[in-house]
């Protein structure tokens, strides 16, 4: 079993190595024209937004814990949820878009938890953020909403609807047969959900990505202002925030890309605001980008501090 928990967090290791690897060719890869950042303005501006970045990226593990300490009744430690979430982050950069997920499962190896009750974890935080970032996508935007409805297949393509269609399938045969030979622990999970009590961990979690979704989009909107000098209007910045929120939806959604790289960008060009510079969006996209990487690795920074100081008072 130990040889086993050595070689599980040798592997996240590894994946985490690479996962460094890939940011820094991508960061290196980023087509961006550093002359226009070249001020003390726009170098500040990016410092402050990637700090405060690293600090949602640290604080996004709340949700996921509250619903593992639903499902396994085991009161974890913020610091040891942190930790593990935040150095699972980053392999998102790696191609295939669930490594993130499946990394986290690093959890149940630290702290014995059964992994079918931490995977499910993962699949309510992620459930609970799409569905607060598609309720705040229709309320700032629900005509940009209608247009992701009529061009995502256009975007996506026949290839995405066979891939979704063959794992809703797979998930059907999964949930069949895990119901003839898990049957008790489907039984158990089903009583879970359906205990009154747990709905204020579902409506908490949304409330925060209510919180989280808006205060990313506003970031980004704090890079077009504050790095990249653009002077938008209120109605301006209410259109830009919904069609952020919605083109980081569908680059969610869409499988295979990288932190959803290029999906974004494309979603963008077709939503914002006609009166809105075009080029300046995509520039202030890019730019986010590079933000986003350096706070995800200062969120990594921040998660292995917390977990090392709460150690050490804890020993």
């Amino acid at each position: 079993m130990k040889d086993k928990k050595k070689l599980l967090k040798l592997t996240g290791n590894l994946l985490t190595v690479l996962a460094i690897f890939l940011i820094i060719r991508k960061m290196t890869a980023l087509d961006i024209d550093y002359s226009v950042l070249a001020s003390v303005r726009s170098l500040a501006g990016m410092t402050g937004i990637a700090l405060l970045y690293g600090l949602l990226v640290l604080a996004s593990g709340w949700p996921w814990g509250n619903y593992v300490r639903m499902l396994t009744g085991v009161r974890l430690p913020y610091p040891a949820v942190a930790f593990v979430m935040t150095k699972a982050n980053l392999l998102k950069y790696l191609p295939g878009n669930v490594f993130q997920y499946v990394g986290r499962n690093e959890l149940a190896v630290r702290e014995n938890l059964k992994h079918s009750d931490v995977g499910l974890a993962t699949f309510f935080e992620i459930l609970t953020q799409l569905t607060a970032a598609g309720v705040l996508g229709c309320l700032f935007y629900f005509q940009g909403f209608v247009k992701i409805l009529g061009e995502f297949g256009r975007l996506a393509g026949r290839a995405q609807f066979v891939i979704y269609a063959v794992l809703l399938l797979g998930l059907s045969a999964v949930f069949l047969i895990l119901w003839k030979k898990k049957r008790e622990l489907i039984q158990r999970y089903l009583k879970i959900l359906t205990d009154k009590r747990n709905g204020t961990v579902f409506l908490k979690g949304f409330l925060f990505y209510v919180m989280y979704t808006l205060i990313n989009a506003g970031l980004y909107t704090m890079t077009l202002v504050l790095v990249l000098r653009m002077q938008p209007g209120v109605f301006d910045v209410y259109g830009i925030m919904g069609a952020f929120i919605l083109a980081w939806i569908v680059g969610f959604v869409v499988l295979g890309a990288p932190g959803g790289i290029g999906i974004r960008e494309v979603v963008m060009t077709f939503l914002v605001p006609q009166n809105v510079d075009l080029q300046l969006i995509l520039l202030g996209l890019v730019v986010y980008r590079l933000i986003n990487i350096t706070g995800d690795i200062l969120g990594f920074g921040f998660g292995c501090l917390f977990y090392k100081k709460w150690k050490g008072r804890s020993s």
